[in-house]
């Protein structure tokens, strides 16, 4: 099961930069959005089955530290509503 994971997540980070040239319509969207769940209904079976999580490393615990500031930048910034915009954006990614 972990080495479909695996498989499957290799395969969404090389679709995620052809996510708009493969679109398949509106019921089903991009190859990625499509890759992307797949990934999940097979990653979350093999980690409940594991038991365990991979701990975060230094640099997901910066890149996390920097996402909070930005979220604390909504409350200063002039135009609140394009930096709640952005503030998704830069969830998704």
């Amino acid at each position: 099961m972990r080495k479909l994971a695996w498989g499957l997540l290799l395969l969404f980070a090389f679709a995620i930069p052809w996510e708009y040239s493969l679109d398949s319509g509106e019921p089903l969207g991009n190859v990625a959005r499509i890759i992307g769940l797949l990934l999940l209904l097979v990653a979350i079976p093999a980690i409940l089955h594991s038991g365990r999580l991979r701990t975060p490393g230094l640099l997901q615990w910066v890149v996390l530290v920097f996402y909070l500031w930005f979220c604390c930048s909504y409350f200063w910034a002039i135009d609140q509503h394009a930096t709640l915009e952005r503030l998704r954006g830069y969830f998704r990614r």
